[in-house]
């Protein structure tokens, strides 16, 4: 079995005081393995339940008596959730929304009892829920597809690992240690992180086989919609879910999405792709002050997806195609989406704050940062790209801007930095503009927290 981090929940369970756990994220990400991985690496007694194969149990839940709902699981299970080492996991809680409001009681009366939830679609419970949330008395954790690190120990590359999360800027950097990464981030971009997916490469798949469980998991999704629209709401949903994987990296445009329907349409549908957690969306930031949420604009977002294999499998890429190709790999919106999807896994996890790019649009100043983060009271802009450092003009024009110092590039060169000194011809004057550019490998994008405090 594929093992995966664990460390956000060991961090959870140790906590004081402890809430009970909601684990969020879209469908097949692998929540229920992780907590029974969870389980079996702290030799905790794991009682779990899957409810949408026990709905019945929501007017159980809706009496919010903690010692009936206890003894109906026990009876259920089989087991007993009494005792100093068991962990009671309450599956797919989506399919008895009123165990959300019960996890309130649980945590004032039964403290000792470790608990996590998780669900499919769960969003949309939550966005349209008739009863009282437990605000304050629940922690929740998003969790996403395999990392680039975890499909690193999925292969046995643990010594890629060390390497990686021992990065200074005085590490020496082999030349064939950078290759085998650069190697490893192809194949990752091709297979993406979804576990079964992950789990039939290391054990040797084909190609054909790969492909099949991709394409499994793009028809799950898409028959899914049916559990939250209908009739033309659901054509229009599935529409919107195919064209949308040619806007990855591209801002979008309602009237390209859903042509010839009301904006209001198309919104409404790439809104629910957001909260069933199958693209996420990068919003347009001014990024004049910090935070930099503040700056957010609502309306102007790009979008990527949940995974870059089902991404890729979607586009119809076959695996020649991304080892005889170069470009795809380390520029694009394809390196955007490898980039997104791994700044989107770093830097959430209870809260998952929306990642943030810039935009200026005009007759003659069109300029474009690629993704903007803010890491303690510093305001970091970020490109994907492979060209030269001379060249990068958006960067340029917003590190003047803002008055920043420092920019970051990922590319697909060996970890340097220049001292970019240029000159932009701005009202008919030139302005003189210098700043750092820490370029670092592509593949190092999971690592972004490691990466800025060292620089």
């Amino acid at each position: 079995m594929l093992k995966r981090d664990l460390t956000s929940l060991n961090d959870w369970f140790s906590s004081t005081p402890r809430k009970p756990l909601v684990l969020r994220g879209a469908r097949q990400v692998g929540k229920s393995t992780l907590v029974r991985q969870f389980a079996a690496a702290n030799g905790l007694n794991l009682v779990e339940i899957n409810l949408e194969k026990h709905a019945g149990l929501d007017s159980i839940f809706q009496t919010l008596n903690i010692e009936k709902i206890l003894l109906s699981i026990d009876a259920t299970t089989h087991k007993s959730s009494d005792g100093p080492k068991t962990l009671l996991f309450l599956d797919e809680i989506q399919a008895t929304p009123h165990a959300l409001a019960a996890l309130r009681y649980f945590f004032e009366e039964r403290p000792d009892l470790p608990i996590i939830a998780a669900g499919s679609l769960l969003e949309f419970v939550l966005a349209d829920h008739t009863f009282s949330m437990p605000v304050g008395r629940i922690e929740y954790l998003w969790l996403y597809p395999f990392t680039f690190k975890e499909f690193l120990i999925a292969r046995n590359k643990e010594a890629l690992v060390s390497h990686l999360e021992s990065f200074s800027e005085k590490s020496y950097w082999p030349p064939p240690r950078h290759q085998e990464l650069l190697d490893e981030l192809r194949w990752y971009q091709i297979i993406g992180g979804m576990p079964e997916v992950v789990q039939a490469f290391v054990s040797g798949a084909k190609e054909l086989r790969i492909q099949k469980i991709q394409d499994n998991i793009v028809a799950t999704y898409s028959d899914d919609f049916s559990k939250y629209a209908s009739g033309a709401e659901l054509s229009r949903l599935q529409q919107t879910y195919r064209r949308l994987a040619q806007f990855c990296g591209r801002k979008v445009k309602y009237a390209e999405v859903l042509p010839g329907e009301r904006s209001d349409y198309a919104k409404a549908t790439i809104d629910l792709l957001a909260k069933a957690g199958i693209i996420h969306r990068v919003f347009h930031s001014s990024c004049d002050g910090l935070p930099i949420r503040a700056g957010l604009n609502p309306k102007i977002y790009k979008v990527y997806w949940l995974d870059t294999g089902l991404l890729n499998r979607m586009h119809g890429m076959n695996w020649k195609t991304w080892m005889d190709d170069d470009k795809i790999v380390y520029e694009g919106p394809l390196a955007e989406q490898f980039v997104a999807q791994e700044l989107i896994a770093a830097l959430a996890t209870s809260d998952p704050a929306p990642l943030c790019y810039w935009l200026r649009e005009g007759k003659s100043t069109n300029g474009e940062v690629d993704f903007v983060i803010q890491e303690g009271s510093h305001i970091i802009p970020i490109e994907v790209k492979s060209g030269a450092s001379g060249k990068l003009k958006s960067l340029a024009n917003f590190i003047d801007q803002k008055k920043l110092k420092m920019a970051l590039k990922l590319s697909a060169n060996e970890p340097s930095v220049h001292e970019v000194k240029l000159t932009l011809a701005q009202g008919g004057e030139k302005i003189p503009v210098f700043y750092r550019l820490n370029e670092r490998p592509i593949y190092m994008a999971g690592f972004i927290t490691k990466i800025v405090n060292h620089e």
